[in-house]
């Protein structure tokens, strides 16, 4: 009589296997996912540049706050950025408005990350997202380069 089905030796294998693949997979995966939200903050510092430049050549001068914005950014934008649920917070600026601003993302709601974007009138991005773990620094992801 021949006995069919897996012996308790080949399934705690296969177990012990999946377990060693999503030790690895896991956090490649989570790094994945936040270089994708930093990705995105970056898109959105790019529209809030230009709503900037755009609003310097109606008005004469670079706008103080986000809110002043609203003719150049669509109202969905202004929302989705300002949503508590986002990854990130939002902001702009100027110390001299009629030569330079300044539009930053700030990394929020995350007990592991932990960082700023920013964006200049001259639309360079600079900045960096860094991930701790257990007290130390794993790893850096950077703006993407447009």
């Amino acid at each position: 009589m021949k006995r069919e089905g897996f012996s308790l030796l080949e399934l705690m294998t296969v177990v012990i296997l999946v377990g060693i693949l999503a030790a690895f997979g896991v956090p490649q995966f989570r790094k994945s996912m936040e270089q994708s939200r930093l990705d995105m903050a970056a898109a959105n510092l790019e529209s809030v540049w230009t709503a900037q430049r755009l609003y310097k050549a109606k008005e004469g001068q670079f706008a103080a706050s986000l809110g002043a914005l609203g003719d150049f950014l669509d109202e969905s934008f202004l929302a989705k950025i300002s949503d508590s649920e986002n990854p990130f917070a939002y902001s702009t600026g100027s110390e001299n408005p009629s030569s330079d601003f300044w539009a930053q993302a700030v990394r929020q709601n995350s007990g592991s990350w932990s960082g700023t974007l920013s964006i200049s009138a001259t639309g360079i991005l600079t900045g960096q997202i860094d991930y701790r773990s257990g007290g130390t620094w794993r790893f850096a992801l950077y703006p993407p380069k447009f």
